[in-house]
């Protein structure tokens, strides 16, 4: 009858799994480092009239994350947008200077609202 208890191969395992633990944690906190800086960077070219609502939407969390979102505006609700022509015109600013990075989609507005979608370019 074979040993199936092997103490060496059983520390051996706990060990890699300790080092790939360590060496995983290590590269999502310098991703999220970067994660952090690019999205101060799209912030800081995003039109000043939106930025507030990109954070409050948690438009670039989402985005790192998942790799894209969608949203609602609401017309004469917050952040000032006050018809599907002001959406539409504000968001075509942001594209512009997001256009290598982030596609963005509005669809046709339904009654007080239009979606949103933002999908990051790959």
């Amino acid at each position: 009858m074979t040993n199936l208890f092997n103490k060496r191969g059983i520390g051996q395992s706990i060990s890699f799994r300790a080092s790939l633990t360590i060496e995983l944690a290590r590269k999502l906190t310098a991703q999220d480092q970067l994660d952090a800086e690019l999205t101060q960077q799209l912030l800081a070219v995003a039109p000043t009239e939106l930025r507030e609502w990109i954070n409050q939407e948690a438009i670039l969390t989402l985005l790192f994350t998942y790799g894209k979102c969608d949203t609602n505006i609401h017309f004469h609700g917050g952040y000032g947008f006050e018809n599907f022509g002001d959406v539409n015109a504000k968001l075509k600013k942001l594209r512009r200077v997001w256009k290598d990075v982030v596609a963005i989609e509005i669809t046709e507005p339904e009654e007080d609202r239009v979606q949103v979608y933002f999908t990051a370019v790959m």
